[in-house]
């Protein structure tokens, strides 16, 4: 016996929903140098944590200094953090031929990172920031390069 119309219209309406058919925001790659007391971030992570909870979260690694991410936009909560080696320890300590592993602390103050109140708005398709870290309270985030628009 087949479906009435208006049967299979509805259910179509059910199943649209849970095939993902979403429309995803728009990104911008973002891309910036991170200094830390005027030195340039030798490796670590940089995180975009969206403010709205709508967005993807997004990241990269920095390395030397530099990271490039692709971002979707709006108001982000910005995380960045970059390890230290401190020391190694054995994965079994009971095992005398353990692999050792690297032991790491947050080189960078909890503000940047565990507590970050760093923010950006992005809205343009291609953004540069960068991140001048202070160990003292405050930081400060440069401001968008100006454009001829």
């Amino acid at each position: 016996m087949p479906f009435s119309l208006s049967c299979r219209v509805g259910l179509a309406c059910l199943l649209v929903p849970l095939v993902g058919c979403e429309v995803e925001k728009p990104v911008t790659r973002v891309s910036g140098v991170i200094t830390y007391e005027g030195k340039p971030v030798e490796s670590g992570a940089i995180t975009f944590f969206p403010v709205d909870g709508k967005s993807p979260t997004a990241g990269a690694v920095i390395a030397q200094g530099e990271y490039s991410a692709v971002v979707a936009l709006g108001e982000m909560k910005v995380v960045i953090s970059a390890p230290k080696v401190v020391g190694r320890r054995k994965l079994y300590a009971n095992s005398p031929q353990s692999p050792e592993m690297d032991l790491t602390v947050e080189a960078l103050p909890e503000r940047y990172n565990e507590r970050s109140s760093l923010k950006v708005v992005l809205a343009s398709a291609v953004e540069r920031r960068d991140f001048d870290l202070k160990k003292d309270a405050g930081s400060s985030e440069s401001a968008p390069p100006k454009t001829g628009r």
